[in-house]
């Protein structure tokens, strides 16, 4: 089965995190693709029945997925006694009403981005070693509290940004991206950062 548009699921009170899909976002969206988001009712883990994730918390997410271009979804799985969660559902519902009232402005809008951030590859060190936080979510952090429009790229399209951001983790034996970066430094302004 082929997927008409990326899916980003992301529990972020279960073990991804509240940086998961504001990275992953940045990254999907330069596809020219829709996308898709999506969180769900349960607070710890996926069929967490009993559990009822706080409003302020759906409402948090569902807000990340359309303010970042996404459309949103809430998962929910009916209990093995064969009910529904009427506290959940009521949750559910209040928060699509404040979706459902920002619609108007989100038909056929656009994510308008400044700055371009290439995107470094980040490998697992040792045996089952859990992945390094990195570049990437250091400046998805950094540019997001300094409330900078930003992708997360690993090619870029010089005409669409204004600023260039490189971390030196980048390793020069990548090619492409070592002749991107010359061609976008002589076109654009590019901030090199380097890790301490």
């Amino acid at each position: 089965m082929e997927l008409d548009e990326p899916l980003f699921y992301a529990l972020p009170t279960g073990g991804w995190g509240y940086m998961y899909f504001p990275r992953n976002v940045r990254f999907a969206r330069t596809f020219d693709r829709p996308y898709l988001g999506m969180t769900a009712r349960f607070h710890k883990s996926w069929a967490d029945f009993g559990g009822l994730k706080p409003y302020a918390a759906l409402e948090y997410e569902t807000a990340q997925m359309i303010a970042n271009g996404a459309r949103c979804s809430i998962g929910d799985q009916m209990h093995p006694r064969g009910t529904l969660d009427r506290a959940a559902y009521e949750n559910i519902g209040r928060v699509y009403a404040r979706v459902t009232a920002r619609e108007p402005w989100l038909h056929d809008a656009e994510v308008v981005t400044q700055i371009a951030v290439l995107q470094p590859p980040e490998r697992k060190v040792g045996q089952a070693a859990r992945p390094p936080v990195g570049a990437g979510e250091g400046a998805v952090r950094m540019l997001t509290h300094l409330k900078h429009q930003f992708d997360l790229v690993s090619t870029i399209d010089v005409g669409r940004y204004e600023l260039v951001i490189q971390s030196v983790v980048v390793p020069d034996d990548l090619g492409e991206l070592v002749n991107v970066r010359i061609h976008v430094s002589e076109v654009l302004p590019v901030l090199r950062v380097r890790a301490f």
